[in-house]
């Protein structure tokens, strides 16, 4: 096997899989604030909690990773309500309307890396255990991130196991096979919350392609096929060759029942149609968009696919995609945490973009790669070395234009406005792998009690 392009990123990844580990007492976010950064867009920053305007977040949820709590807080961080979980996060959290909190915990299999979760805990505002459940086993465990369908089922990315044999029987290389943990490439579930049965499901395998065995299932032309994921296809960090796709962030568009998924090995992100049957997921048609489980869209990375040399790239190992929401400016447009690489190139970046949307909702592509060649809005921070976080990060569009985004590996949250200028910024001082910030407002925190909500 080729050696690992960097032994830091590996140090990394493998000091986030220590999750499993036992955990720190909670002792509460760090409020310390931390130096201002210019950014592309000029102006000066204001890190205070008392500058004008305030931010137009007055609420933030977010669960730190070495941490059993998870913390709903102010715009001085000062906690405002928390809640305890058993195990460390399988990375997400969310709340949900009435308070409560749904959030990923460890549970199940042996099979541990980084986001590695297997349980999925609700709990009340008061803290009381409403219900677990528990998926993984010697097959499968999910991780990393999830989301609430508007029928209330939960959407999650799990791991699942195919054997060394398997893989090299699909046309994988054999030197790119963990011979010891064999391959776990990635499926997408929907999970009924109160049964745990599976109603909806996506698979990786299902839509492979390979150039390299003609006697192998899905043998054909990569690039003529861009629909489909290469089996081949790793980055060079050779020493994770059993987590072949990692796909850490998931995102829905209720209006196109669309997923968008971000597959960190692969440096791009894929969007999925989510309107076909499990069956139709598993095949080549059907679906609002007609392509069954395939990709309709992927973008970051040509490379994947064959389409353009690996110098024309737009992410680096990327986090939480999302949808900016209706009347949001930008709305329809897609954020994303570009998050870099150790070594390579050690700066993160959040980029705005506007997929190619055609009216029967699939995506137009001219020539052999999807656009856009440039995102709409990127934030840089000057000097760009200045922002860097080589594992996890988050952005989220928020209601005025302003972008909140969580710098996740020191756990710093900042809002910039759309000059690049910072307006609020604070620390939590431990890593974080997501932030969702609240208005005072928001539907979510109705009826709680909280100042200035509803």
């Amino acid at each position: 096997m080729p050696a690992p392009r960097s032994a830091s990123l590996l140090a990394l990844v493998t000091a986030a899989a220590l999750a499993l580990a036992p955990a720190c007492a909670g002792g509460g976010p760090e409020t310390t604030e931390t130096s201002a950064t210019s950014t592309t867009g000029g102006g000066e920053t204001d890190t205070g909690s008392t500058g004008e305007p305030a931010p137009p977040a007055a609420y933030f949820l977010y669960a730190p990773l070495l941490e059993t709590e998870t913390y709903l807080v102010d715009r001085d961080l000062a906690v405002v309500h928390s809640w305890t979980s058993a195990t460390r996060p399988g990375s997400a959290a969310l709340l949900l309307p009435g308070g409560e909190l749904l959030r990923a915990g460890l549970a199940g299999n042996d099979f541990a890396f980084a986001g590695v979760g297997g349980l999925l805990e609700r709990q009340s505002w008061a803290g009381d255990p409403l219900s677990e459940l528990v998926y993984s086993d010697e097959t499968h465990r999910q991780h990393h991130d999830f989301l609430v369908l508007p029928s209330g089922n939960i959407l999650t990315i799990a791991w699942e196991y195919k054997s060394p044999e398997e893989a090299q029987a699909a046309g994988r290389d054999p030197a790119t096979i963990d011979m010891s943990r064999g391959l776990w490439p990635d499926s997408v579930v929907e999970l009924d919350p109160a049964s745990g049965a599976v109603v909806w499901e996506w698979h990786v395998w299902d839509h492979i392609i390979q150039d390299r065995d003609p006697m192998a299932p899905a043998f054909g032309v990569v690039a003529d096929h861009p629909e489909l994921i290469d089996l081949n296809f790793i980055d060079d960090y050779g020493e994770l060759y059993f987590d072949w796709n990692h796909i850490n962030g998931l995102d829905y568009h209720p209006e196109l029942d669309q997923i968008v998924l971000s597959p960190l090995r692969f440096s791009e992100i894929w969007i999925i149609d989510h309107s076909t049957t499990s069956a139709e997921a598993a095949s080549h048609s059907g679906g609002e968009a007609g392509r069954g489980g395939d990709l309709l869209y992927r973008w970051g990375n040509p490379s994947a696919y064959q389409a353009a040399p690996l110098e024309s790239r737009h992410l680096y190992h990327q986090h939480d995609p999302r949808w900016i929401p209706p009347g949001y400016p930008g709305a329809g447009n897609l954020t994303i945490f570009n998050n870099g690489l150790p070594d390579e190139h050690e700066e993160s970046t959040v980029v705005e973009i506007t997929p190619p949307l055609a009216p029967d909702g699939t995506y137009t592509r001219e020539g052999a790669a999807w656009g856009p060649e440039l995102p709409v809005w990127e934030y840089i921070a000057d000097p760009p070395e200045s922002f860097f976080s080589a594992v996890v990060g988050s952005a989220q569009r928020l209601p005025d234009g302003t972008t909140l985004i969580n710098q996740g590996e020191k756990g710093r949250f900042f809002i910039v406005d759309e000059g690049g200028t910072i307006v609020w910024e604070k620390s939590h001082g431990q890593g974080v792998f997501r932030v969702d910030g609240f208005t005072a407002d928001d539907p979510a925190l109705a009826g709680l009690g909280l100042p200035g909500g509803g």
